[in-house]
């Protein structure tokens, strides 16, 4: 029997519009598109990442699965890790809110993407977000857990560098290539499509797809995945996520 398990990206921050939907959406698509079979879990309660991919013609899958109590945590976990059978990888679209899907989350990614603007706002929340990563990290048992801070919204131009600057200074973390801002993304929404479907070649999914070789170099030789456990409600609060 093939024991070959996805590997978990899981794309939220503590703070809601800072387009962690959009990063989801698009980097499973580019990955789908690439080749491996990719899943978007949508575990934020407005489902928009559902609404963007369900029922279109689009690579990647996906799946609603809002968990909002620790109790029914070691079932969502266990149908997380039977999808790991079938994908080569598993991107998780994060609530932006403490709670049972961000701890969940935490304990079986193997990646953390931290979408944030350069606003002030932005980073105080992703500066919050990488705490409880670090926590998780501390806690977890098996694996290891790495985080890339994914810059968007960003303004180029001649003479601003959109904030980019002002993330490096900020955020006590790796960068991604920055998701430049783009109505293309918006527009691909609402043509049931992803960037690289709606737009090929354009700036836009240049962008997304430099995200994609940036999550899979922090993604390369991870080291071997755990045979699925029981975990009670009681040791995901233990991660120290809730409060």
């Amino acid at each position: 029997m093939d024991e070959r398990r996805a590997a978990v990206i899981a794309v939220g921050n503590l703070k809601g519009g800072t387009g962690k939907s959009t990063i989801a959406v698009n980097l499973a698509c580019a990955l789908a598109a690439a080749g491996e079979p990719t899943i978007v879990i949508d575990a934020d309660p407005q489902l928009t990442a559902t609404r963007w991919l369900r029922g279109r013609k689009v690579p990647a899958s996906v799946f609603d699965a809002p968990l909002g109590d620790f109790a029914a945590t070691p079932a969502w976990i266990a149908e997380l890790q039977e999808i790991r059978r079938h994908n080569a990888f598993v991107i998780i679209d994060l609530p932006a809110v403490l709670g049972a899907a961000l701890a969940s989350a935490l304990l079986l990614a193997d990646l953390m993407l931290i979408p944030t603007s350069p606003s002030a706002i932005d980073l105080s929340a992703t500066t919050r977000t990488l705490q409880r990563v670090a926590r998780a990290a501390e806690e977890r048992r098996v694996g290891h857990l790495h985080s890339l801070v994914v810059p968007t919204r960003i303004d180029s131009g001649w003479f601003d560098d959109g904030g980019l600057r002002r993330l490096k200074i900020r955020v006590p973390s790796p960068l991604t290539p920055p998701i430049r801002r783009s109505e293309l993304f918006a527009q691909a929404f609402d043509a049931g499509n992803w960037i690289g479907g709606f737009a090929p070649r354009s700036p836009a999914h240049r962008d997304i797809r430099s995200l994609m070789a940036a999550a899979r170099k922090a993604l390369k030789a991870p080291p071997p995945l755990p045979k699925p456990t029981a975990i009670r409600p009681a040791a995901v609060m233990a991660a120290g996520l809730t409060a």
